[in-house]
């Protein structure tokens, strides 16, 4: 019964059964909204103290990374300085550097020393001595040599480039910009078809040929010809070229020999032409080749084949011309001395009066070999005499007209002088024409050689002074 008793209570007494429920759902329901929220608020503490940490960790590690990406060597500045007592300053800047750094004052000297250096002018030219401020020059040199270290102009290693200095502590690098045989073709690239006189480059160092630093130089300034040098080279050839040309209008220089009787000048040789051509040439390729690099042994075996395949045909035509003037004269002589002949009594008295048969064929034999031989002097006096009628006429007028064999000289000898110039400008060296090359101008100038025996420029008329030697 007392079931059924407590049961009644519960029944009778409904208030007590609402509380009893209540405290059932308090204890069994999940917490309320308010105090999810204050368990929210104190668990937020601890994350955050969790995220701080692993933020921590991701921030050491970024900050490792960049520690270590800030020990790699790197190129900051490059300048000019002076060769003169350089090593010396640089090894008593050393010794200070060293001196400052044993007595715990290492980050002053960093700073002068990173400030000092980069200073200088940012500009050179072949033959001066540049340096090269390096982060961490210490790392790049571990394990290696420091004239191991390869400089790189336009990221163009120059092999025969070896430092001429090192100094870890300061992070400096000295290189003397020189040509040697292992980078002589870099250095005529580096060099070559100026624009201006200098132009811009990028510097950098490696520990070999292969592997290049990351450089901030980008905008280095490589002189390629020097004012004043260029001011005279170009003086030199404008005074040469105008006496030249000078000499070229009013004296025989280039000409078949003196002034004519009546003091007109004589044609142009082409043969002579042609000589004077390529000497001009060389000379004023040679003239820019040195003074851009230096170099005195810049002519070539195919320039001097050149030279002496024009060399040869103008000697050809001067011994082919005295030989004309030769015959000329041995024609005018036997024309003299057959008219000698002829105005002997004997041969007068035989025309008068033509008696004697043979006395009157010997006469007639000798006016015959007269008129032969006077004749023969006139045509060799046209083989030899001509006045100018102008540059372009005189090397193409064979005394008949213009003539192919010395068209095509004229073409083949501009043609490579084009060549010529083009191959000194774009590789500042003189090209090295081939066999086949140089056998053509062989056989043009063997070909006007052989077509010079028959010219002739008599006849008289505007043709018959058209012409001379070529």
């Amino acid at each position: 019964m007392p079931s059924c008793r407590r049961y009644t209570v519960a029944t009778r007494h409904p208030f007590v059964l609402a509380v009893a429920l209540v405290s059932v759902l308090v204890v069994a329901a999940p917490p309320p909204l308010w105090a999810q929220d204050d368990a929210d608020e104190q668990a937020e503490p601890a994350a955050s103290q969790v995220t701080v940490d692993g933020g921590d960790d991701d921030s050491a590690d970024t900050t490792g990374d960049g520690a270590a990406a800030s020990e790699e060597p790197r190129v900051r500045c490059a300048y000019r300085v002076q060769a003169t007592g350089w090593g010396e300053a640089l090894a008593s800047s050393e010794d200070a550097a060293k001196a400052a750094s044993a007595a715990g004052d290492e980050e002053k000297t960093g700073d002068a020393g990173s400030e000092e250096p980069c200073a200088g002018e940012a500009a050179a030219a072949l033959g001066d001595r540049v340096a090269l401020r390096v982060d961490h020059l210490d790392t790049l040199l571990s394990g290696k040599k420091c004239e191991n270290l390869v400089l790189f102009i336009d990221r163009t290693p120059l092999e025969d480039n070896r430092p001429a200095f090192c100094l870890p502590s300061q992070g400096e690098l000295v290189f003397d910009l020189e040509r040697g045989e292992k980078d002589d073709a870099d250095w005529r690239a580096l060099l070559a078809s100026p624009m201006g006189l200098s132009r811009r480059v990028s510097l950098s160092v490696g520990p070999d040929a292969e592997t290049m630093l990351d450089s901030d130089v980008d905008d280095f300034v490589l002189r390629v010809l020097s004012p004043l040098a260029l001011s005279l080279y170009l003086l030199f050839l404008a005074v040469a070229l105008g006496v030249f040309l000078n000499l070229a209008a009013t004296t025989p220089m280039l000409r078949d020999g003196q002034s004519t009787a009546a003091g007109r000048q004589r044609p142009y040789s082409l043969a002579r032409c042609q000589m004077a051509w390529w000497f001009f040439l060389v000379v004023a390729a040679f003239g820019f080749i040195y003074m851009v690099l230096g170099e005195l042994d810049s002519i070539t075996g195919s320039i001097l084949g050149l030279i002496g395949i024009s060399s040869g045909t103008a000697l050809g035509a001067v011994a082919i011309d005295s030989s004309k003037k030769a015959s000329q004269k041995e024609a005018k002589q036997k024309k003299a001395e057959l008219q000698t002949a002829l105005d002997a009594e004997p041969m007068k008295a035989a025309l008068a009066r033509p008696s004697d048969p043979h006395q009157l064929a010997a006469a007639m034999d000798a006016r015959m070999r007269l008129a032969q031989a006077t004749s023969a002097a006139a045509d060799m006096e046209g083989a030899v005499k001509g006045s100018t009628r102008g540059l372009l006429r005189d090397l193409l007028w064979d005394g008949q007209g213009i003539s192919f064999h010395r068209f095509q000289i004229v073409v083949w000898t501009l043609v490579l002088g084009a060549i010529f110039l083009w191959s000194v400008y774009t590789g500042l060296k003189m090209p090295e024409f081939s066999a086949t090359l140089l056998a053509l101008m062989g056989i043009s100038s063997g070909t006007y050689l052989g077509f010079k025996f028959p010219e002739r420029f008599g006849g008289g008329g505007d043709g018959g002074n058209a012409g001379g030697d070529g």
